[in-house]
């Protein structure tokens, strides 16, 4: 029990001291890019509306911005705008429930990271540019 007590212990002071968070706010840089990256690929080519097009030129560049660290702030606001947009066409158009196929949950998920991406500086790790 008292090994339990040790480990419990260790646990928290890593955790309540932060230590980690420059890597914590990088890995979320490195999802939420990868996520747009892969999302902004199926708007184009095909029979694709321009509009969407657009939306996927956004989606890919600011992803490409999120993952190498340089304006992030901005990178994250525009993706905030698509996936509010995203989220209000879902309920207001389409009328989708917040969740099950087509559900609007993981949306809101993503909004909620990058008002993190936005908010908390996670430049620590960038390949190139100024701290945005």
């Amino acid at each position: 029990m008292n090994e339990l007590k040790k480990v419990s212990g260790e646990v928290h002071k890593l955790t309540e001291s932060g230590k980690y968070a420059h890597e914590a706010m990088f890995f979320a840089r490195v999802v939420i890019g990868c996520l747009f990256m892969y999302h902004s690929l199926s708007k184009f080519g095909g029979e694709t509306p321009w509009f969407m097009t657009i939306v996927g030129i956004v989606e890919l560049v600011s992803a490409i911005m999120i993952l190498v660290g340089t304006k992030i702030r901005t990178a994250g606001s525009l993706l905030s705008l698509v996936m509010l947009g995203a989220i209000f066409t879902k309920i207001f158009v389409w009328g989708t429930a917040f969740s099950g196929k087509g559900g609007w949950e993981l949306d809101l998920v993503a909004v909620a990271l990058l008002f993190v991406l936005v908010a908390v500086d996670s430049t620590k790790y960038k390949i190139v540019g100024k701290k945005s």
